[in-house]
């Protein structure tokens, strides 16, 4: 199937992330993380990609850059090939590392640029939900905030969102009243019981012989409005991947042939309120 070409502007900002094969670790130790940040830092002077912010896990890496797109591609290509190889040939390994393709989402406005760059910083709290913030090292959060100098870092653009203040943008990333409602599964499903009149357990209740409207749109909004996996929407649900795969290819028909499916799936959107554009679920289940 050829893939679906990512829409973008030239210079756009993009929040860019990839996760390694079958949750290996990414790094074994700081002299992995030291070559693929040096590795980073040349992404400007070869693609002309302004990195802005970026943070090391285990099985996973985040950045924010700004860049076209197509230059992009090249930057991140060049940057996955070489730390690759590095670190097979370091570690006595063969085969790829990464997965086959690294996932951007646009930043197009200074309300998502903001909640971006905190989530980036904040991903260390998954490690160590006391850990302070500032003082992990593999984040460029030490440096907005002046405690270390990374000469290819771009802090200005994010900083400009808080006038310029340090202090600001401080308390924007570490203070958790600014912490985004993100929506589960569960949220889904109970929103769908109210506008259905039904109760949580009937609206996703798979009868092979009776088609279930609402079980189909479950798993159409749990996929598109959560980027759930067939997987994880599977075991939430109690039915096999195939049948979930099945489910979705009903209710991709069914939002444009039926008006009282279509009509449903406006009123759950309603019902569960307007979701963050935020990429936070599409980790939850990594190894961090």
């Amino acid at each position: 199937m050829a893939r679906i070409a990512r829409t973008h502007r030239p210079g756009e900002r993009h929040h860019i992330t990839n996760r390694t094969s079958r949750n290996f670790p990414a790094f074994l130790d700081d002299e992995d993380r030291s070559f693929f940040l040096w590795l980073l830092s040349e992404l400007y002077e070869r693609f002309k990609v302004e990195v802005e912010a970026f943070c090391l896990m285990t099985n996973h890496y985040h950045i924010v850059a700004e860049a076209d797109l197509e230059q992009l591609a090249r930057a991140m290509h060049r940057l996955g090939f070489l730390y690759t190889q590095y670190f097979n040939n370091r570690h006595e390994l063969r085969g790829p590392l990464f997965s086959d393709r690294f996932y951007s989402s646009p930043v197009n406005d200074p309300a998502y640029h903001a909640n971006v760059v905190r989530y980036i910083h904040r991903n260390p709290l998954a490690m160590d939900a006391d850990m302070d913030l500032a003082s992990y090292e593999w984040s460029s959060y030490g440096a907005y905030l002046g405690l270390t100098h990374i000469h290819w870092l771009g802090t200005g653009p994010t900083l400009e969102l808080f006038d310029g203040s340090t202090g600001m943008f401080a308390d924007f990333v570490e203070d958790e009243k600014h912490d985004l409602w993100i929506p589960t599964l569960l949220d889904v499903q109970r929103s769908l019981a109210v506008v259905s009149c039904a109760s949580p357990s009937e609206v996703i209740e798979y009868q092979p012989r009776r088609p279930n409207i609402g079980l189909q749109l479950f798993c159409l909004l749990a996929n598109e409005w959560l980027s759930s996996s067939i997987a994880s929407i599977a075991a939430f649900t109690g039915v096999s991947e195939t049948t979930v795969r099945r489910l979705l290819d009903r209710a991709q028909k069914g939002r444009i042939s039926d008006e009282d499916f279509a009509r449903l799936m406006q009123r759950t959107s309603v019902e569960l309120g307007p979701i963050p554009e935020l990429p936070t679920w599409w980790a939850d289940s990594w190894h961090l």
